[in-house]
């Protein structure tokens, strides 16, 4: 589906910029790193229908099928630089099952999801940027700035953080799945699916996971909250 809300030119322009960002081995099997638009033709003519609408043309290269866009009207070969020569197009018509039979749906739902977060600020599991922390548990950076952190969590059952105050640093969580246990100030709750809790500077906190179940949850904090902890000791 194409995207109004966005530039067209500015974006058209840029795009190879993006997608050489995002291109690797795990986009296609003959990526290296001296020719990343190698083997890239199915998947990148996927992506740019998907991002901007069209038409996807193909063109026989060496008896095999190169793929590319129509635009409003330009053609616009993201991968051309894979050859030595400069193709000699003949804009014949394709469709996406034709396209798609020069990738597969891991490769095609890697790249898409890469190019969404670079062009809007998109991101999932599978995207963000990925951590560990205290027992087993993990975390997502969906938004790292200075000023504002959002991050998804889970801790496992039977899981718990230190007990910390933040200075600075307000904080929101949000429960998106199980039951969270909330040590606030000395004073025990638990908030469910689909609530939340503001956590103020200063407070002194810790949250826990003590069900049979994993938690899921998100932890929004303004400004960033990483240089901004102070960790207490405890006996709990």
């Amino acid at each position: 589906m194409a995207n109004d809300g966005y530039s067209m030119k500015k974006q058209l322009t840029e795009i190879e910029n993006y997608l050489i960002k995002c291109w690797s081995i795990k986009t296609s099997s003959k990526w290296t790193a001296d020719n990343p638009y190698r083997g890239q033709c199915g998947v990148t003519a996927l992506v740019i229908n998907d991002l901007f609408g069209g038409q996807i043309l193909k063109t026989k290269i060496d008896n095999q099928w190169h793929y590319y866009n129509r635009i409003h009207g330009q053609r616009f070969d993201f991968t051309r630089k894979q050859f030595d020569v400069e193709p000699d197009y003949k804009d014949i018509a394709s469709s996406r099952d034709e396209a798609y039979s020069d990738t597969n749906e891991f490769q095609y739902k890697e790249l898409k999801g890469l190019m969404e977060k670079e062009l809007f600020g998109i991101v999932d599991t599978a995207s963000a940027e990925h951590y560990h922390w205290g027992d087993h548990c993990d975390g997502w950076h969906f938004v790292k700035s200075d000023s504002l952190s959002i991050i998804k969590e889970t801790m496992p059952s039977m899981t718990k953080e230190k007990l910390h105050y933040h200075e600075k640093v307000q904080q929101f969580f949000y429960i998106l799945s199980g039951v969270a246990a909330f040590e606030i100030d000395g004073i025990k709750c638990t908030v469910g699916q689909n609530r939340g809790i503001s956590i103020k500077p200063g407070i002194k906190h810790r949250i826990s996971n003590n069900s049979e179940s994993d938690l899921e949850f998100l932890v929004i904090s303004e400004p960033q909250s990483h240089e901004d902890r102070v960790n207490i000791d405890d006996d709990e």
